[in-house]
């Protein structure tokens, strides 16, 4: 039990094996003859049944792009969406600075006016500097969704192309481990 608990409390080592565990299309497939079919055409038939997978799943894995590819085809055609407001955000953030630095100008019997419009700027640039924070922890956000997606779509389009592969050789006469 304590084997287990150090193995599993190591979480990258958790993660490195869901990883490798769950590429199930990189694992191989074989088949095995049953009508003794020659060398040849068992080679042929795979040839023949891999076109037709390919032709029914609309994914042929010899010519698929990476998990990466993918990602960033689909981050080009869905980048992250733009903030809303967020110069809205900045000039509240101004008027938020320049009410303390008057009020702050005002106490310390200094030019409130000048004090306003420290306050402003010192507002503005806190506003910005927190937008933009926000706005690239929203696009990292976004990029880890797509890389998701993009891995999800490689897995199903696998399995797909896999399942029509194994049913074309079943009905050629070849069991499948």
């Amino acid at each position: 039990m304590k084997i287990f608990q150090k193995i599993f409390s190591n979480s990258s080592l958790v993660y490195g094996a869901l990883a490798f565990f769950s590429c199930a299309y990189a694992s191989e497939v074989f088949y095995f003859p049953t009508n003794n079919q020659s060398p040849e055409q068992v080679e042929e038939e795979k040839g023949q049944c891999h076109s037709w997978a390919a032709e029914q799943s609309k994914f042929d894995p010899n010519k698929a792009p990476s998990s990466d590819e993918l990602a960033q085809k689909m981050l080009a055609e869905n980048p992250a969406p733009e903030m809303q407001g967020e110069n809205r955000a900045v000039a509240r953030g101004a008027a938020r600075g320049a009410i303390i630095g008057s009020t702050v100008g005002r106490w310390n019997n200094n030019d409130r006016t000048q004090a306003g419009a420290a306050g402003a700027v010192a507002g503005a640039a806190a506003t910005a500097k927190a937008a933009d924070q926000h706005k690239q922890a929203s696009a990292g956000a976004h990029e880890q969704k797509i890389r998701q997606q993009a891995q999800a779509q490689l897995d199903k389009q696998h399995s797909d192309f896999n399942r029509a592969m194994q049913a074309c050789m079943e009905t050629k006469g070849y069991n499948i481990r």
